[in-house]
């Protein structure tokens, strides 16, 4: 992927703050152990929706997709991926924001990288930046524990080849 950071960017990045803490706060509190991640699976298609990108779905297997074009337009794509399951079951989590830190069950694994790629797209729009090859952003399913990578496995089989991968994972620190 060929970005140039920009000070737009930056400047982007810091005005989307609150947008951030809303999506991690909104798909942090919709359930989603592995195999009932339908709430949070909805949660995510709609906010990718809502930022215009191109094929947004939802898979048999719960995973979520949706491509942000790039301007190669030669068919190349690199996958940028987040689990979108909890590691245990929960009947939804309230998050507290508070002004250096977020608090609530699953916040560090991985409600952070499931905001954060919800938010993308939007940071791409406000700095005015696009990927060179097509960013295929994918939030996959039954990763966790007895799901064993399940909707990673099935997507990649039915997917086709990537020039890249990228994994993010949110980490607790503290």
């Amino acid at each position: 992927i060929k970005i140039a950071a920009t000070w737009e960017g930056v400047k982007a990045a810091a005005e989307l703050k609150t947008v951030l803490l809303s999506n991690i706060v909104l798909v942090g509190e919709a359930p989603a152990p592995p195999g009932g991640e339908a709430p949070r699976a909805a949660a995510v298609a709609e906010r990718l929706a809502d930022t215009g990108l191109r094929g947004v779905a939802v898979d048999e297997h719960g995973n979520v997709s949706a491509t942000l074009p790039g301007t190669a337009g030669d068919g190349r794509r690199t996958l940028l991926a987040v689990h979108l399951d909890t590691a245990t079951p929960s009947a939804g989590c309230d998050i507290e924001v508070q002004e250096h830190c977020l608090i609530g069950p699953f916040v560090g694994d991985n409600t952070v990288a499931v905001g954060a790629l919800v938010t993308l797209p939007l940071l791409f729009e406000k700095a005015g930046m696009r990927p060179e090859s097509d960013l295929l952003l994918l939030a996959a399913a039954r990763t966790q524990g007895r799901g064993d990578l399940e909707g990673l496995r099935a997507f990649l089989a039915e997917a086709g080849a990537f020039q890249a991968g990228l994994s993010i994972e949110s980490f607790a620190l503290g």
